[in-house]
């Protein structure tokens, strides 16, 4: 059957699957959040054994949908799935990604119960991964079944694209989008509250390490009294005078830039890790632990920066290092001793991205939302997502999705299930609005 608009019956019968879908979705979800999918660590052994179970429980139920399933692990270990459901026509095409790997609980005695048991409590599901994002990867399996429990198969091709490494800035996603077919746009639920949100800033990792000169604590006299000369440089005062210079730079560009979807001073300058000390470093860390008796010859301070989506990476580099180095300038001994610069710092450099937000997709993403009752605000998101590797290789999507980034990551995260419940009846009505319906698979 060739592609076609859904008719108002086909929506009303789709809604009506995805809400009598919620049990069975919520069932699913508590099965997901018990797979124990902390990222890899030393104090998490477990993970490659309950992620690799957590992936299978997603391979089942997507190959009971009719799905293809591929799974592989990425070259560096992280178990990785993609599937298609073919579609029934000649429809435009979709790709739901997610990810089932979330962040250490952290202290236990923080949570105030189990973070592996789902449990429901006052229309919460309580876990970790609940919000980020284990429900908007059960919101997006569940549309695609709601759909066919209907009688209509998209006309489209359907991918799904789940990874394991999406918390460490891993390569599952790139190689998702290097391996199979780009599609004509991308749903990724990360937590939003429900809100629409089509563009994310740029973020990069950055490490600064400043060189100074040993000397015994007995000599800093020498350094502070008139007419002397000491034999010790303290690269601990020598980072913080970078510090305190690019709080500045930081200030100049919240005054000077801005974006109608991000709220003022977003583009921020976090020195989020300083480390220094006497005994030199290499990778921002100190090859010796001694103590205050000795000067500081080694400095190293980590920053998060934020940049807008209207402007070019490399020019926020170039601005940024320009910077650094005329207040180098203004002192003698980094003016000789210039400090190394480290950009994508443990590889996390995110590019922008930037779907307009009258895109056709965002603007039926919005039709769908208010059908199912929902008025969907429209903002950037105040994270970095996988959806940026997609919009590298040109394919326009949004972030939608239950549950919040203010839950996220913190003790006692969880995912409200009414938001749950119309987050799956509104991604069912985005993928046959987008992808048009049909009667008949493709053979």
């Amino acid at each position: 059957m060739s592609s076609q608009d859904p008719s108002a019956a086909a929506l009303a019968e789709i809604a009506r699957q995805a809400s009598g879908a919620q049990d069975e979705a919520t069932a699913f979800l508590r099965q997901l959040v018990a797979c124990e999918t902390a990222v890899r660590s030393p104090v998490t052994p477990e993970f490659l054994a309950e992620t690799i179970k957590c992936r299978s429980l997603v391979a089942a139920m997507l190959e009971s949908l009719g799905c293809k399933v591929h799974e592989w692990e990425t070259e560096d270990g992280y178990p990785t799935l993609a599937a298609r459901l073919a579609g029934a026509g000649k429809g435009r095409s979709l790709t739901f990604n997610g990810h089932i790997d979330v962040v250490p609980v952290g202290d236990t005695s923080a949570w105030s119960r189990d973070p592996w048991a789902g449990e429901i409590i006052d229309g919460k599901l309580y876990g970790r991964g609940t919000a980020d994002m284990k429900a908007g990867l059960v919101s997006m399996i569940y549309a695609v079944k709601s759909v066919l429990a209907a009688g209509y198969r998209p006309a489209g091709d359907v991918w799904f694209h789940v990874v394991s490494d999406e918390e460490l800035v891993g390569h599952g996603t790139r190689d998702c989008i290097e391996k199979f077919p780009a599609t004509d746009a991308v749903l990724d639920a990360e937590p939003t509250d429900l809100t629409i949100i089509p563009t994310e800033g740029g973020l990069e990792h950055l490490r600064i390490e400043i060189e100074g000169r040993e000397a015994h604590a007995g000599s800093r006299w020498r350094n502070l009294a008139p007419g002397e000369n000491g034999p010790g440089v303290n690269a601990v005062e020598k980072g913080v005078k970078l510090v305190t210079a690019i709080q500045d730079l930081e200030r100049q560009w919240v005054n000077r830039k801005s974006h109608p979807l991000f709220p003022p001073g977003y583009n921020s300058v976090l020195p989020a890790i300083f480390i220094a000390g006497p005994g030199g470093g290499q990778d921002g860390q100190l090859n010796v632990v001694n103590n205050p008796g000795t000067m500081a010859n080694y400095c190293a301070i980590e920053y998060n920066i934020w940049y807008y989506p209207d402007e070019p990476c490399a020019q926020v580099k170039a601005d940024f290092e320009e910077f650094v180095h005329a207040v180098c300038q203004t002192d003698e001994w980094l003016r000789e001793h210039p400090p190394k610069l480290t950009w994508g710092l443990r590889h996390v450099t995110f590019p922008a991205f930037e779907t307009p937000p009258d895109h056709p997709f965002i603007e039926l993403l919005r039709q769908s939302a208010q059908r199912a009752g929902v008025q969907p605000e429209i903002k950037g998101f105040s994270a970095a997502s996988d959806l940026a590797w997609y919009a590298q290789a040109d394919m326009p999507g949004c972030l939608f999705g239950p549950g919040g980034i203010a839950q996220a990551h913190s003790p006692d995260e969880y995912v409200s299930l009414a938001d749950f419940g119309r987050a799956i009846e509104i991604c069912a009505l985005q993928l046959v609005g987008w992808c048009g319906v049909g009667k008949t698979p493709s053979p």
